[in-house]
């Protein structure tokens, strides 16, 4: 699968944030934008839609929190494909809240441009490692002066010391 075959949900509710996000997600990745959560649960209630590869989502929306949504019941449908949350929340309690229900990374505004790329890039090729066949007899290997993993012949990019 290329990057333009990749597609990512976006879930802002601001016009400049998003016009961000087209001017430097669309080139790569396949990208949709749902500035509410019913809007987006309304998709993921639908059978025949496709699911992203990754989910961008911003903690505070007009009248809706995806912090809270995280908390709930409805979070269980974010199991299926993976999430980084975007905000202008400094918080370590929502950071590591956000951590612990799942969430790969947390980027706050305002981010520069290649650090979104970067960190995009890393979920979506993390994922493909992880969705790479490989035997039962496969051994994982982790290598702590490289900073790197390794499972039967694919292996990771170095990680960062806190991937590590």
């Amino acid at each position: 699968m290329n990057d333009n075959d990749q597609l990512i949900w976006i879930l802002e509710d601001d016009p400049g944030s998003q016009f961000v996000y087209e001017e430097i997600l669309c080139i790569r990745y396949q990208v949709r934008f749902f500035s509410t959560l019913s809007l987006l649960e309304k998709t993921l209630a639908s059978e025949s839609e496709s699911r992203p590869q990754l989910l961008i989502a911003d903690l505070r929306l007009p009248g809706e929190s995806f912090l809270r949504y995280l908390g709930s019941d409805h979070r269980k449908q974010f199991l299926s494909f993976p999430f980084l949350v975007v905000s202008s929340v400094d918080d370590l309690d929502a950071l590591r809240f956000c951590f612990a229900e799942g969430a790969l990374d947390y980027i706050t505004k305002p981010f520069g441009k290649g650090e979104l790329i970067v960190k995009v890039e890393r979920i979506l090729s993390k994922k493909a490692m992880t969705s790479a066949s490989c035997s039962k007899t496969d051994f994982i290997e982790i290598d702590p002066i490289s900073f790197t993993i390794k499972r039967g012949k694919k292996a990771s990019s170095p990680l960062t010391s806190r991937e590590f």
